[in-house]
């Protein structure tokens, strides 16, 4: 195991303040002390509550960032989009295998990077300037470092070509992923998660389950962070999601957009209640409605389910179907409804002005769900392949 140099935390380096970084991280290209940073193959992972020191870090030592939605880092030039369907491509048996992994914030979306951190082959490190209550010593493989200064030195710095690799595998893959959502006839899942985060201007919610996963794989990373991101991650993720974006529209008093599943919605539907002389909150809310869960769908459960064992058993326990108005829901609480279907019917509706609450329906079926991320996992895998043949 790795172990930092000691004395190195207190080391400055020329043209680097005391963090390991340049003065201005968000502005700052490689700073000359990088250079003798020896080189490593190593990915830099955002998750949730990363901050945009992530960001600053993985263009300072030019390396690829995989961010997370809610890290507030899914932005910048080192960004990489369907990061999660490259993975399988940088493993122990490819050309250029993943050497380490340096972490910021926490993640927890994919199967894919929980799969990585656990490899005993791929050294990694956490960095937690100040102690945080899910990382627990014995249960998690990361190093802890408390300062960037020796980040630095676990990272090192991306080989020539290793940044450039990922990012024409990252454009190859999001090519052939918007391909394959123009291709669908309606709006799905990953087609309102890239709209949703396309779209999103002051503050963003992602609610759990489906939704912030869609954004992961489909949201295309910006060149600035064009609206600050929240989300419920944990246990009890679908809990309580309208009431914390209200109160996160009406505390940050700027424009705010939800996305959630219908499930998640009926969870807090109670949330749109708002008493007589509250002020109205600038609040978006786009419903993922497919009449049921979806998330099931994608696991092994829907493996069960798709070889036609116990297929009602698990559509009525997984599933959870229902056959909720979410219009008549909305007219019950005064909120403005509408309900659209295509692509471009949702683009129309994000596009008009944000005035007090609304709700944008997105209304789609699930039953194909698990059809359609195979599609895009083959037609990634193909593209990428080509790019690193060469």
């Amino acid at each position: 195991r790795w172990c930092p140099r000691r004395g190195r935390s207190c080391r400055r380096r020329p043209g680097i303040n005391g963090s390991g970084i340049g003065t201005d991280p968000l502005t700052m290209n490689l700073p000359p002390a990088a250079a003798s940073l020896e080189e490593r193959r190593t990915v830099v992972l955002a998750g949730h509550d990363a901050g945009p020191v992530a960001e600053a870090f993985a263009r300072a030592h030019g390396l690829p960032l995989l961010a997370e939605p809610s890290s507030n880092a899914r932005f910048g030039p080192n960004a990489v989009g369907p990061y999660r369907l490259l993975l399988e491509h940088f493993g122990p048996s490819s050309a250029q295998p993943i050497e380490r992994v340096v972490v910021f914030g926490r993640p927890t979306l994919s199967r894919p990077v929980a799969a990585l951190l656990e490899r005993a082959d791929v050294p990694s490190a956490l960095y937690q300037p100040v102690p945080v209550a899910w990382y627990q010593p014995g249960r998690r493989t990361e190093l802890p470092l408390e300062n960037l200064a020796d980040l630095a030195d676990f990272a090192g710095r991306g080989p020539s070509d290793w940044l450039d690799t990922w990012l024409l595998a990252g454009a190859a893959a999001q090519h052939a992923l918007d391909g394959v959502l123009a291709a669908e006839p309606t709006a799905t899942g990953p087609s309102v998660g890239a709209l949703v985060w396309q779209h999103a201007r002051g503050q963003l919610m992602l609610g759990s389950s489906n939704g912030i996963r869609d954004v992961d794989l489909a949201g295309l990373p910006a060149a600035e962070p064009a609206a600050t991101v929240f989300a419920n991650r944990g246990l009890a993720g679908i809990d309580g999601t309208i009431s914390t974006a209200t109160g996160i529209a009406l505390g940050g008093r700027q424009d705010t957009t939800l996305l959630l599943g219908d499930v998640t919605f009926l969870h807090d539907a109670g949330g749109l209640l708002l008493g007589s002389g509250e002020s109205e909150p600038g609040l978006r809310i786009v419903v993922l409605n497919d009449a049921g869960g979806a998330i099931f769908g994608l696991l092994e459960h829907g493996a069960v389910q798709e070889s036609g064992r116990y297929a009602d058993a698990v559509e009525r326990l997984f599933g959870t179907p229902h056959t909720v108005d979410i219009a008549a829901l909305a007219a019950a609480y005064g909120v403005g409804h509408c309900a659209v279907s295509t692509t471009a019917g949702l683009a129309e509706a994000l596009n008009a002005p944000v005035t007090g609450r609304s709700i944008i329906e997105v209304r789609t079926d699930r039953r194909a769900l698990r059809q359609l991320h195979a599609r895009i996992h083959e037609a990634v895998a193909a593209a990428v392949g080509r790019v690193l043949a060469g």
